[in-house]
């Protein structure tokens, strides 16, 4: 039996739930975090997911995990749909409520029925059939121990309808991510986690263009109680892979599978794995490639605690460049909570087994980091960060157990007083078509706070004006901001090729993402026609 050597790890006790007094902002000793009253559902193994979902312009919740014990799981599946600064559980609709957070936490299943949750997995939001409108995959087991992987299509009109209409097999202990493998612009998905056999597995579900995945097929090695990623690290116009967690023969790995027209294999990136590590890529030196943050425990004599190692990227060769502590079984990110036009990393869970759990932001200065704000923290938990209330910065949200108390939940809002401006659009948008396939270029956008180099793209095509049937940018059509605080969907780059076209007239247009997340209005529509 795999993984043996976790079982005094996942031992801990799992409590139904503790009780936490929330406080209230202006009696907070630093109120650059304020932490709002009320909870959602407390639960562990897991992920909390934001996004605007009815895009009405504010970030919705989506959350699945166990609000119980490994040996009696009660999965959770809800949604809280946010309504100007109210969360609340929706289906049915509640009155507004005053300026502050509210949340209903009666357990309603609102995906499936209850037998069919699933927990121990992951769930990630991705434009899956174009239509503009944000969709859902969820992976990871039942509490019958069925492992499935659903897709939830969302119906859009500004509301939220989301439809289960394909399920096949699925991972436990589980991460997933939309992003397009192939390079035609719809999403496809990448499942990273362990099969029924207890092998650790890299899937991808190719999408057919209308939001229907073919079966998962077998890519190479995956890692469980971690993290898959979509980057283009080495800038070459496709999306490559970085996945992170324990791999067979309890190895623990974080690792980049290189994508080369859809092909993925294994780069030699020198890149060491940690202990139930997270990680993820993000351009905090501003030089216009990906590095990569890396969070997770270190074994040290009878203990294992928690560091954090920063790789640079260089030409698409990596050098480790800083290590600081951090925290293990939970998140690793890079934002920019302090909108200062630089990202900063993030880390939560806990700084060991037995010990402190928490979550930290560090301060980038110049590539120095240093450890600044502070939040309540879990064990087996995880964190969703992103512009909840379109303010432009960056919010927390964390969940997970703390050791001998119970689970949590915490919304932690970002009262920081920074101003962010957003880029300029990007310049001289060319569209050069060919047989099936067209070259999108554009110059280089500008910002008050972040170098160009610093800055990221989002590309949308459709075949109708303002459409996004062929490359979904997941922004709003109004006011042009993303549906999720997320990088570019080309990253980087300048240049993209997009292949796979049929005949015909097709839309497109581009917009600059700093490292807030914050968006440039798009370029004016284009067009062009494949013959």
């Amino acid at each position: 039996m795999r993984y043996t050597f976790l079982v005094l790890l996942l031992i801990v006790a799992i409590p139904a739930r503790a009780q936490v007094d929330p406080l209230v902002c202006e009696d907070q000793a630093r109120p650059n975090f304020c932490f709002m009253e009320g909870e959602v559902v407390p639960v562990t193994f897991g992920h909390f997911e934001w996004g605007d979902l009815d895009r009405d312009g504010d970030m919705d919740l989506v959350i699945q995990g166990n609000r119980n014990t490994r040996a009696e799981p009660a999965p959770v599946q809800q949604f809280y749909r946010n309504d100007g600064d109210t969360f609340f559980l929706g289906p049915p609709r509640v009155p507004d409520g005053p300026p502050s957070i509210t949340y209903v936490t009666t357990y309603i299943p609102l995906f499936a029925s209850p037998d069919s949750m699933l927990w121990d997995g992951g769930n990630a939001m991705g434009d899956a059939n174009g239509d503009g409108f944000l969709d859902l995959a969820v992976s990871g087991i039942t509490s019958t121990g069925d492992l499935r992987t659903d897709i939830y299509l969302n119906a859009g009109n500004n509301t939220v309808s989301l439809t289960r209409t394909q399920s096949f097999e699925g991972l436990r202990s589980s991460s997933v991510a939309w992003g397009d493998a192939d390079n035609d612009g719809d999403l496809d998905l990448a499942i990273s986690g362990l099969d029924e056999n207890g092998e650790a597995r890299l899937w991808l579900a190719v999408n057919d263009g209308n939001g229907t995945l073919t079966t998962p097929a077998g890519l190479l090695e995956g890692a469980a109680f971690g993290r898959v990623v979509w980057g283009d690290y080495d800038q070459d116009g496709d999306r490559d892979l970085l996945v992170s967690g324990v791999g067979n023969d309890q190895q623990n790995i974080v690792r980049i599978y290189r994508n080369s027209g859809g092909t993925f294999t294994p780069a030699n990136a020198g890149i060491r794995g940690v202990l139930f590590a997270a990680a993820d890529w993000g351009d905090y030196d501003a030089d216009g490639d990906l590095d990569i943050l890396v969070a997770g425990g270190q074994l040290h004599p009878f203990v294992v605690g928690g560091l954090s190692r920063v790789y640079r990227n260089d030409a698409g060769a990596y050098t480790e460049a800083t290590v600081f502590d951090g925290m293990l079984h939970g998140t690793a990110a890079w934002i920019d909570y302090d909108n200062d036009g630089d990202l900063d990393a993030f880390s939560s869970g806990a700084g060991r087994i037995s010990g402190e759990v928490a979550g930290f932001t560090y301060r980038n200065d110049s590539g120095s980091f240093t450890r600044d704000e502070r939040f309540g923290g879990g064990l087996f938990g995880d964190a969703a960060l992103g512009d909840y209330d379109m303010d432009g910065d960056v919010d927390v949200f964390i969940f997970g157990n703390i050791t001998n108390a119970g689970l949590f939940s915490r919304e932690y809002r970002n009262e920081l007083a920074h101003s962010n401006t957003p880029p300029n659009a990007p310049s001289l948008p060319i569209a050069t078509p060919g047989p099936a396939t067209v070259v999108l270029s554009w110059g280089a956008a500008s910002d008050g706070q972040t170098p160009a180099a610093g800055l990221t793209y989002n590309v949308r095509v459709g075949t109708t004006p303002g459409g996004n049937e062929v490359v979904p940018a997941m922004s709003n059509p109004v006011t042009s901001k993303r549906l999720q605080t997320a990088r570019g969907n080309v990253d980087h780059q300048l240049t993209w090729t997009l292949s796979g076209l049929a005949s015909g007239t097709y839309y497109w247009a581009v917009q600059a993402i700093d490292p807030s997340g914050t968006t440039s209005p798009f370029t004016v529509e284009q067009s062009f026609v494949i013959p």
